[in-house]
Protein backbone atom coordinates (compact mmCIF):
# COMPACT_ATOMS: atom_id res chain seq x y z
CA UNK A 1 0.00 0.00 0.00
CA UNK A 2 2.33 2.15 1.00
CA UNK A 3 4.42 1.94 -2.32
CA UNK A 4 1.44 2.03 -4.28
CA UNK A 5 0.64 5.56 -2.36
CA UNK A 6 4.34 7.09 -2.79
CA UNK A 7 3.91 6.31 -6.45
CA UNK A 8 0.37 8.14 -6.57
CA UNK A 9 2.17 10.91 -5.04
CA UNK A 10 5.35 11.24 -7.01
CA UNK A 11 3.29 10.90 -10.46
CA UNK A 12 1.14 13.84 -9.21
CA UNK A 13 4.17 15.75 -8.23
CA UNK A 14 6.11 15.57 -11.39
CA UNK A 15 4.88 17.62 -14.29
CA UNK A 16 3.42 16.49 -17.11
CA UNK A 17 3.77 16.97 -20.76
CA UNK A 18 0.29 18.49 -22.05
CA UNK A 19 -1.10 16.33 -25.30
CA UNK A 20 -1.85 17.86 -28.10
CA UNK A 21 -5.26 16.61 -27.98
CA UNK A 22 -6.12 19.22 -25.13
CA UNK A 23 -5.05 21.85 -27.16
CA UNK A 24 -6.69 23.23 -30.38
CA UNK A 25 -5.63 25.27 -33.20
CA UNK A 26 -7.49 28.47 -35.00
CA UNK A 27 -5.89 27.91 -38.59
CA UNK A 28 -6.50 31.17 -41.22
CA UNK A 29 -8.80 30.07 -44.51
CA UNK A 30 -7.06 32.77 -46.40
CA UNK A 31 -3.13 31.49 -45.46
CA UNK A 32 -2.69 28.27 -43.54
CA UNK A 33 0.70 29.67 -42.36
CA UNK A 34 -1.05 31.45 -39.86
CA UNK A 35 -2.53 29.60 -36.92
CA UNK A 36 -3.75 30.40 -33.51
CA UNK A 37 -2.23 28.10 -31.29
CA UNK A 38 -4.43 28.20 -27.51
CA UNK A 39 -2.24 26.47 -25.20
CA UNK A 40 -4.76 26.71 -22.18
CA UNK A 41 -7.61 27.80 -20.50
CA UNK A 42 -8.08 30.25 -17.40
CA UNK A 43 -11.79 32.01 -17.00
CA UNK A 44 -11.17 32.31 -21.10
CA UNK A 45 -8.56 30.61 -23.28
CA UNK A 46 -5.33 32.22 -24.42
CA UNK A 47 -2.69 31.31 -26.95
CA UNK A 48 -0.49 32.88 -29.69
CA UNK A 49 -0.92 33.93 -33.21
CA UNK A 50 1.90 32.09 -35.17
CA UNK A 51 3.26 32.65 -38.69
CA UNK A 52 5.48 29.69 -40.28
CA UNK A 53 5.19 28.59 -36.23
CA UNK A 54 7.42 31.39 -35.30
CA UNK A 55 5.37 33.12 -32.39
CA UNK A 56 4.46 36.72 -33.37
CA UNK A 57 1.67 37.77 -31.33
CA UNK A 58 -0.43 36.58 -27.61
CA UNK A 59 -3.98 36.35 -27.76
CA UNK A 60 -6.05 35.78 -25.01
CA UNK A 61 -10.17 35.18 -25.55
CA UNK A 62 -12.87 36.13 -23.13
CA UNK A 63 -16.60 35.08 -22.59
CA UNK A 64 -18.90 37.95 -21.60
CA UNK A 65 -21.39 37.92 -19.23
CA UNK A 66 -24.57 38.98 -19.49
CA UNK A 67 -25.96 38.64 -22.87
CA UNK A 68 -22.88 37.05 -23.35
CA UNK A 69 -20.50 36.89 -26.93
CA UNK A 70 -17.07 36.61 -26.79
CA UNK A 71 -13.68 39.39 -26.94
CA UNK A 72 -9.99 38.56 -28.09
CA UNK A 73 -7.03 41.00 -26.85
CA UNK A 74 -3.72 40.75 -28.82
CA UNK A 75 -0.67 41.95 -27.62
CA UNK A 76 2.76 41.06 -29.17
CA UNK A 77 4.81 38.64 -27.94
CA UNK A 78 7.94 40.04 -27.29
CA UNK A 79 9.44 37.75 -25.13
CA UNK A 80 7.92 34.32 -25.84
CA UNK A 81 9.35 32.75 -22.74
CA UNK A 82 7.46 34.61 -20.56
CA UNK A 83 4.65 32.38 -18.75
CA UNK A 84 0.93 33.03 -19.03
CA UNK A 85 0.93 33.05 -15.18
CA UNK A 86 3.34 35.97 -15.32
CA UNK A 87 2.30 37.69 -18.70
CA UNK A 88 -0.28 41.14 -19.01
CA UNK A 89 -1.46 42.18 -21.94
CA UNK A 90 -0.10 46.26 -22.60
CA UNK A 91 -2.24 49.31 -21.45
CA UNK A 92 -3.83 49.99 -24.91
CA UNK A 93 -3.70 46.59 -26.75
CA UNK A 94 -5.76 45.87 -29.40
CA UNK A 95 -8.89 44.19 -28.59
CA UNK A 96 -12.54 42.98 -30.43
CA UNK A 97 -14.97 41.20 -30.90
CA UNK A 98 -14.94 37.13 -32.37
CA UNK A 99 -18.45 35.91 -33.76
CA UNK A 100 -18.68 32.40 -34.30
CA UNK A 101 -19.91 30.44 -37.37
CA UNK A 102 -20.79 26.75 -37.96
CA UNK A 103 -20.59 26.11 -41.72
CA UNK A 104 -22.10 29.71 -42.73
CA UNK A 105 -24.25 29.98 -40.11
CA UNK A 106 -24.04 32.83 -37.30
CA UNK A 107 -23.55 30.20 -34.26
CA UNK A 108 -25.48 32.14 -31.78
CA UNK A 109 -27.97 33.98 -33.62
CA UNK A 110 -29.23 31.03 -35.42
CA UNK A 111 -32.92 29.15 -34.08
CA UNK A 112 -32.33 25.50 -32.70
CA UNK A 113 -34.52 24.25 -35.18
CA UNK A 114 -32.61 25.73 -38.46
CA UNK A 115 -29.22 24.61 -37.35
CA UNK A 116 -27.03 22.47 -39.47
CA UNK A 117 -23.70 20.72 -38.97
CA UNK A 118 -20.59 22.41 -40.16
CA UNK A 119 -17.21 23.22 -39.68
CA UNK A 120 -16.73 25.60 -36.65
CA UNK A 121 -15.24 28.65 -37.89
CA UNK A 122 -14.38 32.47 -36.49
CA UNK A 123 -14.28 35.75 -37.89
CA UNK A 124 -12.34 38.91 -36.15
CA UNK A 125 -13.38 42.23 -37.59
CA UNK A 126 -10.91 44.23 -35.72
CA UNK A 127 -8.01 41.79 -35.70
CA UNK A 128 -5.76 43.22 -38.69
CA UNK A 129 -6.31 46.53 -37.55
CA UNK A 130 -5.38 45.82 -34.13
CA UNK A 131 -2.37 44.08 -35.66
CA UNK A 132 -1.64 47.06 -37.40
CA UNK A 133 -1.16 49.56 -34.54
CA UNK A 134 -0.11 47.10 -31.99
CA UNK A 135 3.37 47.67 -33.27
CA UNK A 136 4.42 51.19 -32.60
CA UNK A 137 7.50 51.12 -35.03
CA UNK A 138 5.81 51.86 -38.01
CA UNK A 139 8.94 49.99 -40.01
CA UNK A 140 8.29 47.10 -38.09
CA UNK A 141 4.46 46.85 -39.27
CA UNK A 142 5.77 46.68 -43.14
CA UNK A 143 7.56 43.37 -41.98
CA UNK A 144 6.10 40.97 -44.57
CA UNK A 145 5.39 38.59 -42.05
CA UNK A 146 3.37 41.06 -39.98
CA UNK A 147 1.82 41.77 -43.41
CA UNK A 148 1.13 38.08 -43.73
CA UNK A 149 -0.36 37.87 -40.35
CA UNK A 150 -2.62 41.22 -41.09
CA UNK A 151 -4.15 40.07 -44.71
CA UNK A 152 -5.32 36.56 -42.79
CA UNK A 153 -6.32 38.70 -40.32
CA UNK A 154 -9.14 39.51 -42.51
CA UNK A 155 -10.83 36.19 -43.05
CA UNK A 156 -12.07 33.61 -41.54
CA UNK A 157 -10.28 30.89 -38.91
CA UNK A 158 -11.30 27.36 -38.45
CA UNK A 159 -11.45 25.67 -35.41
CA UNK A 160 -10.20 22.23 -34.98
CA UNK A 161 -9.76 20.12 -31.64
CA UNK A 162 -11.66 18.27 -29.33
CA UNK A 163 -11.44 21.11 -26.33
CA UNK A 164 -11.56 24.39 -27.95
CA UNK A 165 -14.32 25.64 -25.82
CA UNK A 166 -16.30 28.28 -27.21
CA UNK A 167 -20.10 28.36 -26.20
CA UNK A 168 -22.92 28.52 -28.85
CA UNK A 169 -20.48 25.82 -30.93
CA UNK A 170 -22.93 22.84 -32.14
Amino acid sequence: MKRYLISLLAAIALPTAVSAEKLCTITSELDKDVVIKIEGDNLGMFGRITYKNKSMYRISFLHMNGYGGHLYTISEDKDPDISWVDFKHGKYSGSGLAVFFVGNQVAKGTPVEERKKGQKRMLMPQLGSNIWYERTDFDRRKEPDNLKVISAAEGFFKIEGKNCRFPYMW
